[in-house]
């Protein structure tokens, strides 16, 4: 499973580079789960940059595994983009690619 955070004024590694590297990825169907945020306002390090935000794209990624591989819990739905997205306020996150 793979999340990729870019950062929307990323000066370096433009968001194009981000979503081409995603669709590549993609396209080799390595990864169960795939997601592509871009995420505004960051640049090059949208982890230092935005850490709330990206801590809660981050947590949120990880928690609906979590409850996955909980052997007592229900098969859960992996989470829509706006639940992916909780917490992420005063930032504009784009979901640019969402889990197949």
């Amino acid at each position: 499973d793979v999340l990729c955070v870019y950062g929307a004024q990323d000066p370096w590694c433009k968001p194009a580079f981000g979503r081409a590297a995603f669709r590549a990825l993609s396209s080799r169907g390595s990864a169960a789960r795939q997601a592509l945020i871009e995420l505004s306002p960051a640049g090059h390090c949208p982890h230092h940059e935005a850490p709330g935000p990206f801590n809660s794209l981050a947590v949120n990624w990880v928690r609906q595994f979590a409850r996955e591989s909980d052997v007592d819990a229900a098969p859960t739905e992996p989470l829509k983009p706006e639940e992916l997205l909780a917490g992420c306020d005063g930032h504009e996150p784009v979901v640019a690619g969402a889990p197949p």
